[in-house]
């Protein structure tokens, strides 16, 4: 989408990305607001529980960080492949993401404590069940 050199097409709502229900799924407990958070060509959405002490996080990628040439760049040694999830998809375990290219959609998703990362060597269950959730509705 969008025309090329142009702006990039304008980010979802970030309910129509993921519902609350989804979310909670993930984060294993209940949703208490969303909020959306637009940088030059990404738009994050973070799903916070009640306690605002965990959240989970949507980033999706748009215009050229959106493209297969930015995902195959930004691949480093520590990534491993993650399959059954979009067209291509990497758990980064030191940034606590899976980073997903489906088509045209680049997105990266990741559940974290307000505290800080904590390295994870695999995805959470929870966190790939989101990312193929995103996936199916990009």
């Amino acid at each position: 989408g969008g025309t090329p050199g142009g702006p990039p097409p304008p980010a979802p709502d970030c309910r129509q990305v993921l519902s609350t229900g989804e979310a909670a799924a993930a984060l294993g407990r209940p949703v208490a607001r969303v909020q959306a958070r637009d940088g030059y060509l990404v738009r994050a959405c973070l799903f916070w529980d009640r306690g605002d002490d965990r959240y989970l996080l949507v980033q999706l990628q748009r215009g050229s960080t959106a493209s297969r040439t930015a995902f195959r760049l930004s691949r480093r040694p520590v990534d491993k492949p993650v399959a059954g999830i979009g067209e291509a998809a990497r758990w980064e375990p030191d940034t606590g993401l899976i980073d997903v290219l489906d088509g045209s959609s680049r997105f990266q998703v990741g559940v974290f404590e307000a505290a800080g990362v904590s390295e994870v060597a695999e995805p959470p269950a929870g966190v790939r069940a989101v990312a193929r959730a995103v996936a199916d509705k990009l």
